[in-house]
């Protein structure tokens, strides 16, 4: 598998342990419900030794489990984030705490951030937290009836996934002196690639985006109204580095 680059927009949610999953099939616009997948994903998140990247909010990780393992890199935009993908066996993880990310996600993280690693050469980056989660997975359909797309097929019915729900189970531990071990519930909410591709321009370009946003929006206010909060917390590493985390 080659190395991709996507744009990610999710929102995420603190919940109690005895907080129930919403039920997302009465909320406008939704085609339906998909059933539930469970995933084991394990994640070691990387940094260069005086962090330069958490302090400039990228993320950096390996992760195993699920239907896209493999290196991550978080970077941030100026609507979500734009996420930089290369499969699980490039690169080298071989000793867990001096690791060599790929070239393809070296050469974006230098477009970020100049001052950081920009080759294979000069790479060197520890492991700063292991983060483990069992991640039930809901997908979230779209109807032509309500989307952008309909209007373009003329009408024909077309159903595909707006948003994935996950219902994460997670345990971490940071990996810098003074880390700690955590456990912790989240949610979160994810558009889809296909909801957030837009070939338009002008008006079309700004109604396809309102309406991702407005169906990520009815989604949110469903998750709050079955008892989640709105989470402080950016990602699962902040919360993974605790007392840890760079100013």
């Amino acid at each position: 598998m080659s190395s991709t680059d996507q744009l990610e927009v999710e929102v995420k949610f603190s919940v109690d342990d005895a907080t129930p999953v919403p039920d997302f099939s009465a909320v406008e616009g939704i085609a339906g419900v998909g059933a539930e997948q469970r995933f084991t994903l394990s994640a070691t998140y990387y940094d260069t030794p005086d962090l330069q990247l958490t302090s400039n909010k990228i993320t950096l990780r390996r992760r195993s489990g699920g239907p896209d393992e493999g290196w991550q890199l978080k970077l941030p935009g100026t609507r979500g984030r734009r996420e930089v993908h290369a499969p699980l066996d490039a690169g080298d993880a071989t000793d867990p705490h001096h690791v060599r990310p790929p070239r393809t996600l070296l050469e974006a993280l230098h477009e970020e951030l100049p001052a950081a690693p920009a080759d294979d050469d000069s790479a060197d980056f520890i492991a700063i937290a292991q983060v483990d989660n069992e991640r039930h997975v809901t997908d979230v359909m779209v109807g032509s009836s309500s989307s952008r797309r309909g209007a373009e097929s003329g009408g024909g019915s077309h159903t595909y996934k707006g948003a994935e729900f996950c219902d994460d189970h997670v345990s971490s531990r940071g990996l810098l002196e003074g880390g700690q071990a955590q456990y912790w519930r989240e949610w979160e909410i994810e558009l889809s690639p296909e909801i957030l591709v837009d070939h338009h321009n002008g008006d079309a370009q700004r109604d396809a985006r309102a309406f991702a946003d407005g169906f990520l929006d009815r989604l949110s206010q469903h998750a709050v109204a079955a008892g989640a909060k709105k989470s402080s917390s950016p990602s699962k590493l902040v919360m993974a580095m605790g007392d840890t985390m760079p100013d």
